[in-house]
Order: structure tokens, then sequence, then C-alpha cells
């Protein structure tokens, strides 16, 4: 007999609806209220999206090392600056006896395309680069961490944080850049191979930036990861095979992969100087920002607007089809 209790879905839950049930637990953090007394703060998930969720004076065992686990919820959804949360009464970590009663199915956010093709897609557009040291470059930490790309995600929050997600983020990246290459000749400036192995690299130094729980979400940054940031790590995993490649390639890849973040106050190491960094910082924002578009329109009723969306700043509306 199915002991499985029914799921609710984070993206169905509404205000004032009383629930209990499974959810992995993200961003958990123990602070201090005004009054001097704990409370919990932190975000439930599923495969239908998160929630924030906190639970006053609270004096459980639960502390930030536990991000990317299961836990029991019991709680009411509220509204709190405009936004749903849940304000929780019990919250308890699952242990093995629990598991009888969810399917991880639920909990886990993955990408909704085929990842391993997604792989051989990005294998064939870095062998078809003309240049055979980009090529070999882009294609040497491919080779080496293909598992792992395979069911990274690409942030702990905001934009691609599900299992996949790196690479989603990536092939996106790579796949406008072809196709601006191909229909922009006028643009006869663009060297198609180190646009497209830029594209590739600019985000690899995350696989020493997170910490990944026991399910493969980003459950923390690693202490390089808060110490020097993924665009430096990027850039060092270059350094390994500075002496097959001409050095100044390697530096124009470690160019981009430092600049991507477009400014000093967006953690870019130094600013995009040539054209092929400046269109990968762009794409970066706009396949990051369409993600994030595409997970709030998916919880918002066509002609309504969004919840305040904090990565965008703002509220966005769902066009009626």
């Amino acid at each position: 007999m199915d002991q499985k209790l029914p799921h609710q879905p984070i993206a169905g839950l509404v205000q004032g609806l009383v629930f209990d049930g499974y959810y992995l637990l993200n961003d958990i953090r123990v602070k201090m209220s005004r009054a001097g007394n704990p409370y919990l703060s932190g975000s439930l998930m599923d495969t239908s999206g998160n929630i924030p969720v906190v639970i006053w004076n609270y004096t459980g065992e639960i502390t930030a090392d536990d991000a990317g686990k299961v836990v029991f919820v019991d709680g009411t959804v509220d509204e709190y600056n405009s936004a749903l949360q849940v304000v929780a009464k019990c919250l308890v970590l699952a242990n093995e006896g629990d598991e009888a009663f969810f399917d991880t199915k639920d909990l886990l956010p993955f990408a909704q395309v085929d990842c391993q093709q997604c792989l051989v897609e990005v294998r064939r557009m870095l062998e078809s680069l003309d240049d055979r040291d980009y090529r070999e470059i882009a294609l040497a930490p491919l080779n080496v961490f293909s598992d792992i790309l395979e069911t990274l995600p690409a942030a702990k929050s905001i934009h691609h944080a599900y299992l996949g997600g790196w690479l989603v983020h990536t092939y996106g990246m790579m796949t406008i850049a072809d196709q601006l290459c191909k229909t922009r000749s006028c643009y006869h400036n663009i060297n198609r191979s180190l646009l497209i192995a830029g594209c590739f690299l600019h985000d690899i130094g995350k696989i020493d930036e997170f910490k990944r729980s026991e399910y493969g979400l980003v459950a923390d940054y690693t202490v390089c990861g808060k110490l020097i940031t993924h665009p430096v790590l990027g850039a060092f995993l270059l350094q390994s095979v500075v002496a097959l490649h001409p050095v100044d390639k390697i530096r124009q890849l470690q160019h981009i992969i430092l600049s991507h973040h477009g400014q000093p106050e967006y953690g870019a190491a130094v600013l995009p100087q040539t054209i092929e960094a400046e269109i990968v910082h762009y794409l970066d924002g706009i396949d990051s920002r369409l993600d994030i578009y595409t997970a709030a329109l998916s919880k918002t009723k066509e002609g309504n607007f969004s919840e305040y969306i904090r990565a965008l700043d703002k509220r966005i509306y769902h066009v009626p089809v």
C-alpha cells in the first residue's frame, strides 16, 4: 500500500491556506527579532517553485548547514510585503523513516529538457569551432566534468536554480550567440570561435563555487566560492592549459570570464573590453532574466501582475494570449 502523502505544490499555495507536507529547505538562517527572540528564516522549494518560510521563537536544531535537506512543515500561508510566505508552527528535518511519505520527484526542481541530448549539442557546437585552440581549450573541461555539468544548477536561487540549470543556461547563450554570428554578418569583427567558447566557459568556475546537497542542489557556497567567486575560479581553471595553447588566446577567454558580470558592483573583475566579452555579458543577463520571467509567469494568471520579484525589482505582467 502506498503511504505517500498527497503533495501540495508550492505554486498552488494561496493566502490563508493551512497545510502540511514535505519540502526542500533552502537559504536557511537563524536570526534574532528586534525583541531579542530567535526565529528561523528561509525558503521552501519543490518542482513548482519556492516560497519564503519563517517560524517565530524558534528553538529547534535546524541551522544553515541543513540547506538542501527535506523537511516536514506544518503552517499557514500569509502575506508579507505584498508577497506570500509560510508562517510555520512546525518545521523539522525528515528522517529515514519519513522517506515512505514523500516522493523526491515532487520536490526536486529539474530542467524541462533532455540534459543528455543538450550536452551532446553543446559538444557538437564546440567541435564546430574553426579555431583549433579555442576548440580544444573549451572541450578540455567538458571532457573532464561532463557528468557534473549535466546536473549542475546555475545558482543557489534566482535563476536556473534547478538540476541541469547550468547546462540550460550555458547552451541557451551558446545558441543565441551562434545565431547572432549567422544572421548578423555585418558584425564582421566577431570571432565566432572565441564567442562560443567564451559562452561555454563563462560560468565554468561554478563547479568549484558550489557546495551541493545530497540531492544535487546548491546548499551553500564553498570557501573558495565565498572568497574568490566563480569568475576568478573559472579564470584560474584555464591556467591548467596555458602551456598547451597561445597565451593571448587564453587571456581573451579569461577576460570574458572575468568581465561577464559587466560591472564591479555586480562581481566583474574588469569591464568588458572586447566585442565578444560585451556579447557574453549581455547574453548572460538576457538568458538569466528570461528564466526569472518564465518562472514568475508560470505562477501568474493571464491578465494579472506577478508578485514582487526581488531579482527584477518589480512585478511583471502576464499578457493574455
